[in-house]
């Protein structure tokens, strides 16, 4: 079962599965070009405009995220696209994946078991319960550690050192998307050290692997230091995570994955993934050849990946996305083994068949077929199913609002975390922090932060101020962040004249009215728009 072999001539079959799941896929990501920018997205794609234009990342522009993402969303800006260019590149996510997850699988296991890994990952890839449609970072750092976990030699006679030196700076590259990526060691660990040799060797691997992690952090930071911003970068792409990140407790971290398991329809989803996946896992555990590393180390991998979705405590359904490789490959494993059982049962050949092709449909037709509604939808119409009223959908009408009755040069400031605004306008934003998640959360560093917003705010002047009123946009909480809040609905009062609003009256779509307006909370308004005076 688990030699990489020719199954009995019909590899090409299981080759041609693989290739229509992955088609099947490519073609629900060029449905999902249009469904609109949301939060993490709008942040991306301000911040690269922003670095495009010369600002420097981390002082200028303030996000938690390392400059990888900025890159890519960079590229397809400076390529003259817009939201659906930066959607675009996940169509080569997937069909990168699906290969590199194929050449892993057959390189420890079996090529029926890498068709199916293929098949099972570029479909559950592009999943909506997973934001599959959205260009977040967790896609393109999985890219990456698939990548880097293929560039390992697969015995000692394959052990040049540059394979390890790959190793370590694909995921140094997959660090600076997310750092995250650092929990992949698990994996590379089987991989290197239960490998057969002798024991220096496996240390000289493990060293070769860190000097390439090393040098392409070595690199970034350089880029960073010659920019001046290099301390900037270690303090918001890990510092700052860490404090955010540890004040969450357990208990909480637990409620949290339930509820995003079952609101977002994971298990419902995947729960004949989860199944065979186990299946996968209980026939490489239970090995007793000497092929020690093909046995740990998908298990490890998918140990490591859910350390790294639950490094956070929020379980927002694009964590998985780092999970879901391994989970693929242990499903793929899973199927072959069962596959095997029903052809050593000594049935007939329809009943093989039969069973295979159940197997296949738990797999590969279940899961798609029970978010089918989903898929079904339009961009705009997806992103308001799956987000509710938070207004990605008005983000360019908003945007064009704020450009029209604008100079370039004026900024403008959104109290919430919707800079998807401020990219669609075209305009700078009164503050480098573009979020008021860092300025609402439990964080030890939130009141010297709310302190430089208000200052750069009275600096800068912004002509507009887009205040949310989504609970889901500002985050709010009874603590010392209502100063911060009442102080900016101050200067509103004092300063600003409430001029448009974004009204989300039942039973019709949200619209933006300017003129007369309703009194504030008296109507169900997403958003406030005022004007300086």
């Amino acid at each position: 079962m688990l030699k990489a072999s020719i199954l009995d001539g019909r590899s090409r079959l299981w080759a041609a599965v693989a290739l229509f799941a992955v088609l099947a896929a490519v073609l629900l990501r060029l449905a999902a070009l249009d469904v609109p920018l949301d939060r993490d997205e709008g942040m991306y794609a301000y911040g690269a405009w922003r670095a495009l234009d010369g600002e420097r990342l981390y002082v200028d522009v303030v996000d938690s995220k390392p400059p990888g993402i900025f890159a890519v969303y960079g590229l397809a800006l400076a390529l003259g696209g817009g939201t659906r260019a930066i959607h675009a590149t996940l169509i080569a996510v997937t069909v990168l994946c699906a290969l590199l997850i194929f050449r892993l699988t057959r390189k420890w296991y079996t090529t029926r078991a890498a068709c199916i890994a293929a098949a099972l990952l570029a479909l559950t890839q592009v999943a909506p319960a997973y934001f599959g449609f959205s260009a977040n970072v967790e896609q393109y750092m999985a890219l990456l550690i698939i990548a880097a976990l293929l560039s390992l030699p697969r015995d000692e006679h394959d052990r040049q050192p540059w394979r390890y030196v790959l190793c370590g700076a694909l995921i140094g590259a997959a660090a600076l998307f997310k750092p995250v990526a650092l929990t992949e060691g698990l994996p590379i660990l089987a991989l290197v050290w239960l490998a057969a040799g002798r024991t220096r060797q496996r240390l000289a691997g493990l060293a070769l692997v860190g000097a390439g992690f090393g040098l392409t952090l070595a690199l970034c930071l350089a880029y960073f230091a010659c920019r001046g911003s290099a301390s900037e970068l270690i303090y918001w792409a890990l510092g700052y995570n860490v404090g955010y990140s540890s004040s969450i407790g357990l208990d909480q971290r637990w409620r949290i994955l339930a509820y995003e398991a079952l609101s977002r329809g994971m298990l419902a989803r995947d729960l004949p993934l989860l199944a065979v996946a186990s299946i996968g896992a209980v026939t490489l555990l239970r090995r007793t050849d000497k092929k020690r590393a093909a046995a740990w180390f998908a298990p490890a991998w998918l140990l490591s990946a859910f350390i790294g979705v639950s490094a956070s405590g929020r379980y927002t359904p694009h964590y998985f996305q780092q999970l879901l490789p391994p989970l693929c490959m242990l499903a793929a494993i899973g199927g072959d083994k069962l596959i095997d059982i029903t052809a050593a049962s000594g049935l007939g050949e329809s009943y093989r068949r039969v069973s295979t092709c159940v197997i296949l449909l738990l797999l590969l037709v279940f899961p798609t077929a029970a978010q089918w509604p989903l898929y079904r939808l339009s961009g705009n119409e997806l992103s308001r199913t799956m987000f509710g009223l938070n207004p990605f959908v008005e983000g360019e009408l908003v945007g064009a609002y704020l450009a029209e009755n604008t100079d370039p040069e004026q900024t403008v400031y959104v109290l919430g975390s919707e800079p998807q605004f401020a990219y669609h306008a075209r305009r700078r934003l009164a503050s480098s922090i573009a979020f008021t998640a860092p300025l609402i959360e439990q964080h030890p560093d939130s009141p010297r932060l709310r302190q430089r917003v208000l200052e750069q705010i009275e600096r800068n002047q912004p002509r507009y101020v887009v205040r949310m009123r989504l609970p889901s946009s500002l985050v709010i909480r009874d603590d010392p962040s209502d100063w911060f809040i009442g102080k900016l609905e101050s200067l509103l009062q004092t300063d600003y004249q409430r001029e448009a609003a974004l009204l989300a009256e039942q039973g019709r779509q949200p619209r933006l009215v300017v003129g007369e307006l309703p009194p504030v909370g008296r109507s169900p308004i997403v958003l406030d728009i005022y004007r300086r005076k």
